[in-house]
C-alpha cells in the first residue's frame, strides 16, 4: 500500500506541476505574444511547436480583436523596431512563425520585409546556369509595376530589393511578381539555407519565445516552492545534459523542425523539467541570455532601418552583371577556441569520472550529480553574453551585422588580413616624382603635380597631367606624366592618401597579438613595416585568405571590395565607401570611417580573454561541483553539487557583459593624418587642414555619464583606483588555482588551510597594490612637472597653454628655448635653428626654412618642426599638423613596440 501511495503522490505532483507550468507559461507568454503579434492563428501554431505555450493565444485574444491588434502594433513596433502588421493583418507574423519550424532543406515560407519605401522579398535559388536570366527577368518584371521605382537582386543575401510607392503598389503585388517569375522557371519553390538577414523577424521572435518559456518556468518553480507540493527528483534534469551532449539528436530534430525550432524545443524541455523539480536558477540564467539575444536581434533590425537608405541603392547599369562566385569549402576546419578545446576534453572526463564513482560509492545518484556538475555551460554562457552585448552596443554605433554569429567567432581569430585598398581612401597624393626635362628638378615636378591634382585640371600656364596608367611597380596606384604644353617634363606616381585611422587599425591588430598580413599597395608602403607579412601583389585576396586558413589560422579580413574573399574569411569586416554599394559578402558592415573596424579588431582580444577566463571559471565550478558530488554529505553536499556550476555561470555571464561594454564604449582612436605636409606650400597646407574631418566627439550615455561624473570625484577616485590596482595584481594565472584550492579545502572541512591560502593571496595583492599605486602617483607628478608651455595664437594675440592642449590647426609661435610638443609646418622663420638629436640623431642644430621639401626624408625636412625637439636660436611661426601618437616621435615609439604588462601577484 505504501508503494501505491507513493506512486499516487508522485502522479499527483506531476499533474499539479504540469498544470502550474501551463498556467505560468500562459501568464508569462501573454505579453510576448502581444508584442510580436501572436494573435489567433499564430497562437495555434505556437501551441503545436511549444507545448508549454498552450493557451497563451486564448488569453491574449479573449478581448476585442481591434483593441488587441492596436496594442500589438504599438508594442510590437517598440520591441521589434518595425510595425509587425504593415498591412493591418496578422498573416505575415503567422508565416514567420510557420517558417521557424519548417525543415531547413524544404523550407517553403518566403521571408518578406517592408519598411519605409523599400520591400525586400526572399527569392528561391535558381540553377546556376539560369541565374543571370532569372535576375534580369525579376528586374524587368518588377520595374514594369506601377509604383515601383527600381529593383535590384542581391544574390549574397538572397533577396530582391524593390523601391516602391506604397500608395500605388502593395507588398502582395511585389511578391506576386516574384512568385510568377519563379514559377515560370519551373521546379518546386524551396528556399535555401542562408544566414538570417538583419531585417528578419525570426531570430527576435525565437528569443522572445525562449525568454517567455524560461520566465514561466522561474515563476512556476518559485511559486511551487511556497506550496506543499512535492517536487520531482533532481536527477530528472540529467536528461537535459544527456540530450545536449548527443549531437545526432539535435541533427535529427533540426532536419525536421529547423535549428530555431530545435532550440525552442530544448529550451522548453529544460524549462519544464526544472519547473517540475522546483529549481528556478537554471531557467533564470537561460532567460537572461534569451533577453540579451532578443535585445541584440532588435538592435540588428533597428540599425538596418537607420542605414537602409544609405545601403540600398539601384544598380548603376541595366545589366546586373555576374553574381558573386562562392569561394568553395574551407581548406581546413576553423581551429577550435578555448571553449571548444575545453568541451572536447571535458566530455570524456565527465563520463570517466561518473563511471569510476559508481563502483566506489555504489550510489547511482552520486554519478548522476557528477554528470550534472561537469558541464561546460558556464563557459558557453560567458561567451554568449559577451557576443550578444557586443552586438547590441556596436549596432548603436551603426555597425550592421549581416551575420550575427560572427561575434561568436571573434575568440578564434589569430590572423588579421587588411586589404590595402581599404586603407587608401583620401585624395590623390604624389608619392614619387622624377624629372625628365632639362631645367626641371624632381621637387619642381612633385610640386607641380601636387598643385594640378589639387586644382583638378590644367592650370593657366598650360601645364597638365597625362592620363593615368597602371604599373607593376606601383600596385594600387597609378603613373601619370607631367606635361608643360606638349613637352614631357616628368613622371609621378600617384595613390590615394591613407585613411586617418589606417595606422590605428594596424596597431589594433598587433596589440591584440594577431599575425598581421597586408596586401601590397604603393599607397600603404609608408606603414607596411607594421605588418608581419606583405602579400604579393599578384596573389588574389581570396587566395591569401585560403592560404592562411590552410595553415590552421582563423582569419579576420578587412576589405571594402565585395568579392569571394569576404565570403571565404572567418570574420569579414567591410567599411562602406561613399557613393559605392556596400560589400554584401561581409559579416559586419561598418561606416565610412575605419574607426568601426578598429573597434572590432580590438574586440577580438577581449573576446579571447573572455573565453579564456570563462573556461577558468567553468573549470573551478566543475572541480568544486565534482568534489561535492563525490565526497559531499548526502543530506547537503551532494544535493548542492550543481551550485558551483550555476554560480560560475552567473559570474561568466556578468564578466562577459562587462567586457563587452568596455570593448564597445572605448573611444575612437585618434586621427593620424598622413598628408605629406613637407611637400606642400603654406597655402596648400591651410587648405588641406580646412578639409580634414573633425575629431569625433566622445560618445555620451545617459547611464555612463553620471557614473563617470561620480567616479571623477576625489572621494571616489582614490578607492576605485586602488581597487583596480589590486584587481590587476590578482589578474594572474595562479589566482584561479589558489582560489579553487582554498574553496575545495574548505568543502573538505579544512577551513584553517583555506583561510591561510586565501589570506596570503589577498594580503599579498593588497600590499603590492599599495606599492604600485604609490609608484604610479610619483611618476604622474614627475610627468606633470615636465609638461611644457607653448605660445598659441588667438584672435586677440597669443596665449600660453600646456603642450597637451594643442590641436591640429592651431598656430603657434616658437622662439629660442622652447620645446616642441607637436609636429608643425613652418609658415614663417627668422634665423631659426632646432636641435633634433633626440629624433634624427643629428648632433648639430638644423636650420629651418619655409620652402617645401617634397620627397625628403625626416632628417631633411627643413620646413617642419617635430615633437620633442628644442629651438636653440631664432624665431618662427608654424601651424600644428599632428599631436600625440600621430607625430613622428609617436610613430617611432609605436614602431619600437611596448613591453609586456607585468604579471600580478
Amino acid at each position: 500500500m505504501g508503494l501505491f501511495r507513493r506512486v499516487e503522490a508522485a502522479r499527483a505532483s506531476i499533474g499539479t506541476a504540469a498544470r502550474l507550468t501551463a498556467a505560468g507559461a500562459s501568464l508569462a507568454l501573454a505579453p510576448a505574444a502581444l508584442t510580436v503579434g501572436l494573435l489567433e492563428e499564430s497562437t495555434r501554431l505556437t501551441a503545436r511547436t511549444v507545448r508549454s505555450a498552450a493557451g497563451a493565444g486564448r488569453a491574449v485574444a479573449s478581448g476585442s480583436l481591434g483593441i488587441a491588434r492596436t496594442g500589438a502594433r504599438a508594442v510590437g513596433t517598440l520591441v521589434t523596431g518595425a510595425d509587425p502588421f504593415p498591412d493591418g493583418h496578422v498573416r505575415g507574423i503567422v508565416d514567420v512563425a510557420r517558417g521557424m519550424v519548417e525543415p531547413p532543406l524544404a523550407r517553403q515560407t518566403r521571408r518578406v520585409f517592408r519598411d519605409r519605401r523599400h520591400v525586400q522579398v526572399e527569392i528561391a535559388a535558381p540553377a546556376a546556369e539560369e541565374q543571370p536570366e532569372v535576375r534580369r527577368a525579376l528586374r524587368r518584371q518588377l520595374e514594369r509595376l506601377e509604383g515601383v521605382e527600381w529593383a535590384t537582386v542581391n544574390d549574397v543575401v538572397g533577396r530582391v530589393l524593390v523601391a516602391v510607392d506604397d500608395r500605388r503598389v502593395s507588398v502582395e503585388d511585389v511578391v506576386g511578381v516574384v512568385t510568377a517569375v519563379e514559377q515560370a522557371r519551373g521546379g518546386r519553390r524551396v528556399f535555401p539555407q542562408r544566414q538570417d538577414h538583419p531585417a528578419d523577424l525570426e531570430p527576435l521572435l525565437a528569443a522572445l519565445v525562449t525568454a517567455a518559456i524560461d520566465t514561466a518556468a522561474v515563476g512556476v518553480a518559485a511559486f511551487a516552492k511556497m506550496l506543499p507540493i512535492p517536487a520531482l527528483s533532481r536527477h530528472v534534469t540529467l536528461a537535459i545534459a544527456l540530450l545536449d551532449s548527443q549531437q545526432w539528436i539535435k541533427d535529427a530534430l533540426e532536419s525536421r523542425i529547423g535549428p530555431i525550432g530545435t532550440d525552442i524545443a530544448f529550451s522548453g524541455t529544460s524549462a519544464l523539467l526544472h519547473a517540475m523539480t522546483q529549481s528556478p536558477t537554471v531557467p533564470a540564467l537561460n532567460a537572461t541570455i534569451a533577453v540579451q539575444q532578443a535585445l541584440e536581434a532588435r538592435a540588428r533590425r533597428q540599425v538596418w532601418r537607420r542605414r537602409e537608405d544609405e545601403l540600398c541603392r539601384p544598380e548603376p547599369e541595366d545589366d546586373p552583371g555576374e553574381p558573386l562566385a562562392p569561394p568553395g569549402q574551407r581548406p581546413a576546419p576553423l581551429p577550435p577556441g578555448p571553449i571548444e578545446n575545453y568541451r572536447s576534453r571535458l566530455g570524456p572526463t565527465e563520463l570517466a569520472a561518473a563511471l569510476a564513482l559508481l563502483p566506489l560509492t555504489r550510489r547511482p545518484g552520486r554519478s548522476a550529480d557528477m554528470l550534472k556538475a561537469l558541464t561546460p555551460k558556464a563557459a558557453y554562457q560567458g561567451r554568449e553574453a559577451f557576443a550578444a552585448s557586443l552586438g547590441l552596443l556596436l549596432c548603436r554605433r551603426d555597425v550592421l551585422p549581416m551575420d550575427g554569429s560572427a561575434y561568436r567567432r571573434l575568440d578564434r581569430v589569430d590572423t588579421v588580413v587588411v586589404d590595402a585598398a581599404a586603407l587608401c581612401t583620401g585624395p590623390p597624393t604624389v608619392l614619387e616624382a622624377t624629372a625628365d626635362a632639362d631645367g626641371w628638378t624632381d621637387a619642381e615636378v612633385w610640386t607641380t603635380a601636387t598643385r594640378l591634382l589639387g586644382d583638378g585640371g590644367p592650370d593657366g600656364s598650360g601645364r597638365r597631367l597625362g592620363p593615368p596608367r597602371s604599373s607593376a611597380d606601383a600596385p594600387g596606384g597609378e603613373v601619370r606624366t607631367v606635361l608643360d604644353g606638349r613637352r614631357r617634363v616628368g613622371v609621378v606616381t600617384v595613390a590615394a592618401e591613407l585613411d586617418p585611422h589606417a595606422e590605428a587599425l594596424l596597431t589594433a591588430a598587433t596589440e591584440a597579438g594577431h599575425r598581421l598580413v597586408l596586401t601590397d599597395s604603393v599607397g600603404a608602403r609608408e606603414i607596411a613595416a607594421a605588418a608581419d607579412e606583405v602579400a604579393p601583389a599578384d596573389e588574389a585576396l581570396v587566395d591569401t585568405v585560403r592560404r592562411l586558413q590552410s595553415d590552421g589560422r582563423g582569419v579576420l579580413l578587412v576589405s571594402a571590395v565585395d568579392g569571394p574573399a569576404l565570403l571565404a574569411a572567418d570574420v569579414a569586416v567591410a567599411p562602406v565607401r561613399a557613393g559605392r554599394a556596400p560589400a554584401w559578402g561581409a559579416d559586419l558592415v561598418t561606416g565610412e570611417s575605419l574607426a568601426g573596424a578598429c573597434r572590432i579588431v580590438s574586440a577580438t582580444r577581449a573576446a579571447r580573454t573572455v573565453s579564456r577566463q570563462s573556461v577558468q571559471t567553468a573549470l573551478t565550478g566543475n572541480v568544486l561541483g565534482g568534489l561535492l558530488a563525490a565526497v559531499g554529505s548526502a543530506a547537503y553536499g551532494q544535493r548542492k553539487a550543481t551550485a558551483p556550476g550555476k554560480t560560475a555561470t552567473a559570474w561568466t555571464m556578468t564578466a562577459g557583459t562587462v567586457s563587452a561594454v568596455r570593448a564597445a564604449v572605448r573611444p575612437a582612436p585618434p586621427l593620424s593624418v598622413h598628408t605629406p605636409w613637407h611637400a606642400l606650400d603654406p597655402d596648400d597646407v591651410r587648405r588641406r587642414l580646412a578639409e580634414l574631418p573633425e575629431e569625433p566627439a566622445p560618445a555620451t550615455s545617459r547611464v555612463l555619464t553620471p557614473v563617470r561624473r561620480v567616479a571623477a570625484l576625489p572621494v571616489v577616485r582614490g578607492p576605485v583606483r586602488f581597487a583596480r590596482t589590486v584587481g590587476a595584481e590578482l589578474s594572474d594565472p595562479l589566482t584561479p588555482v589558489l582560489a579553487t584550492g582554498a574553496a575545495a579545502t574548505a568543502m573538505l572541512g579544512e577551513s584553517t588551510d583555506a583561510l591561510l591560502v586565501g589570506g596570503v593571496t589577498v594580503g599579498n595583492a593588497l600590499l603590492s597594490g599599495v606599492q604600485r599605486l604609490r609608484a604610479e602617483t610619483a611618476l604622474e607628478s614627475l610627468l606633470l612637472e615636465q609638461d611644457v608651455t607653448v605660445h598659441r595664437e588667438t584672435a586677440d594675440g597669443h596665449e600660453d597653454v600646456p603642450g597637451s592642449a594643442l590641436r591640429v590647426g592651431d598656430v603657434v609661435v616658437v622662439e629660442s628655448g622652447d620645446v616642441l610638443s607637436a609636429d608643425a609646418r613652418l609658415l614663417e622663420a627668422q634665423d631659426l635653428e632646432v636641435d633634433e638629436s633626440n629624433l634624427t640623431g643629428e648632433s648639430l642644430s638644423v636650420s629651418k626654412t619655409v620652402p617645401a621639401t617634397p620627397g625628403a626624408d625626416v632628417a631633411d625636412r627643413t620646413c617642419m618642426l617635430f615633437d620633442g625637439t628644442t629651438v636653440v636660436a631664432g624665431r618662427g611661426r608654424a601651424v600644428v599638423v599632428a599631436v600625440g601618437s600621430a607625430t613622428q616621435a609617436g610613430r617611432a615609439a609605436r614602431a619600437a613596440g611596448g613591453a609586456a604588462p607585468p604579471a600580478g601577484v
